[in-house]
């Protein structure tokens, strides 16, 4: 098996389950389920910490809603955003410099 097939698989897979851990955890915290799978997927690790770590919301079972509002997860969407905005960034301008390279030296040996 090729290598980068299996870093590929592992950079994908992993925060995937990292994420329907976060999702399940969110549920029983009565926290919103689907911003902690997106907050996982976008931060990795750091996000199922950060749920992990954190309190239950309070819950009324009459009303049947959460009484408190989700900051937490929100102010971690905002953290993951611009984490990655700039790691997107990062590889997009070390790809484009990486690329530019390989087209000078192809260029200098046929000269």
């Amino acid at each position: 098996m090729n290598p980068n097939v299996l870093l590929v698989l592992i950079g994908v897979v992993v925060p995937i389950f990292m994420a329907i851990g976060a999702y399940d955890t969110a549920k029983k915290k009565h926290r919103n389920p689907w911003l902690w799978f997106v907050n996982c997927i976008l931060t990795g690790f750091l996000g199922l910490i950060v749920i992990c770590c954190s309190r239950t919301l309070d819950y009324n079972e009459e009303l049947d809603y959460v009484e408190e509002w989700d900051l937490l997860g929100w102010l971690t969407f905002l953290l993951g955003l611009v984490w990655f905005a700039i790691t997107y960034s990062y590889g997009y301008y070390a790809a484009k410099a990486y690329h530019d390279n390989m087209i000078f030296d192809a260029m200098m040996q046929f000269m």
